[in-house]
Parts: structure tokens; C-alpha cells; sequence
């Protein structure tokens, strides 16, 4: 469920970004600069406890769905384990230790809030996807309407049709009938 998820933010937050800008080279580069700032929290280059506050902690720590995906991958994978100590006769090292100690992973709260938080994000990112194709859809109507308005104040001239459907809903033609082309039963 964990990879599932992550996959599924991953997804919805490019699909954000995506409908954020145009240019689809420009979009690849964005997404990819997103992916980076989504992996620094998330405890794979450098443990949370090490990065500064300002920024790294408090802000993307909580919004990337990387590092609620591997935190809660490593609470699944490590809680209840137990270690062989490097010292014979040492107790065995417990795996809720080692997620404190190396990993610096809290473990005050379960692997299912790693994945309700994932769940949020999912939610959140959708949504905001959504918010953002409605603005451009109304962005884009605004700006043809006064586009049209514009020409039709400037010209005194009615534009052509504005009305005309797309190339691809064109009349189809028999190819005999279309000029240059004969038929091929001919």
C-alpha cells in the first residue's frame, strides 16, 4: 500500500505541476526540480534531525510524499525486528532503536499515520489539479472573450465565426472528389 500510494501522490503532484505550465520541456524540468525538493526530507541523503529547520524541517518535511513513504516503509520493515549487537554478550539492538538512532524516524506514531498522511496527500494534490484546470479553462474563456471583444472594437468589423469546429470535425470527402486525387477503381 505504502509504494502504491507513493506512486499515486507522485502521480497526482507531476499532474499538478503539469497543468502549472505549458511548455512540455519546461514542464520535465519542473517536475524533475519538484522530485528534488520532495527527496531532500526524506532521510534517504541525510538524516531530518540534520537538515536546517527553516525550510527542510518544518515546511517540506510535512508536504513530501517521499518522506512519509519511506518513513512509514521503514517502521514496517523495522519495527518489531531485533539485531545481533556487534559485542557478544551486549543485548540484541531493537529495530525501533535503530529507527531512532540511525535512521533519526520517530517512531511516536505508527506506519497507518505515514499512510493517512499519504492518503491526505493524494486528496490534496488532486485537488489542486483539478483547481488548477478549472482556472485555466476560465483563464483561457476570459481571455478569448476579450480577445474577441477587443477585435470587434478595434475592426467595427464582426470577426469570422468563432464557432467553427476543429479541423477534425470537418465533412469527409470520397478521395475521387478531392482535386489532384483519383480514385483507385479509375
Amino acid at each position: 500500500m505504502n509504494l502504491f500510494l507513493c506512486i499515486s501522490v507522485a502521480e497526482g503532484c507531476m499532474l499538478f505541476v503539469a497543468a502549472l505550465v505549458s511548455n512540455q520541456l519546461v514542464t520535465i524540468v519542473t517536475a524533475a526540480g519538484v522530485t528534488v525538493f520532495m527527496l531532500m526530507p526524506s532521510s534517504i541523503f541525510r538524516r531530518l534531525a540534520d537538515l536546517p529547520k527553516f525550510f527542510w524541517r518544518y515546511p517540506m518535511s510535512y508536504i513530501s510524499y517521499i518522506a512519509w513513504s519511506v518513513q512509514g516503509q521503514f517502521k514496517n520493515d523495522m519495527i518489531g525486528l531485533e539485531f545481533e549487537p556487534l559485542v557478544a554478550g551486549d543485548p540484541k539492538l531493537k529495530g525501533e532503536v535503530m529507527l531512532q538512532d540511525t535512521f533519526g524516524i520517530q517512531t511516536d506514531y505508527s506506519k497507518w499515520w505515514d499512510l493517512a498522511a499519504l492518503v491526505f496527500l493524494l486528496i490534496s494534490y488532486r485537488f489542486l489539479f483539478f483547481l488548477a484546470l478549472k482556472h485555466k479553462e476560465r483563464a483561457s474563456s476570459l481571455l478569448q472573450t476579450t480577445r474577441t471583444y477587443l477585435d470587434i472594437l478595434l475592426t467595427r468589423t464582426p470577426l469570422k465565426d468563432t464557432n467553427v469546429s476543429s479541423r477534425r470535425h470537418q465533412p469527409l470527402y470520397a478521395l475521387s472528389a478531392q482535386e489532384g486525387l483519383s480514385s483507385p477503381m479509375s
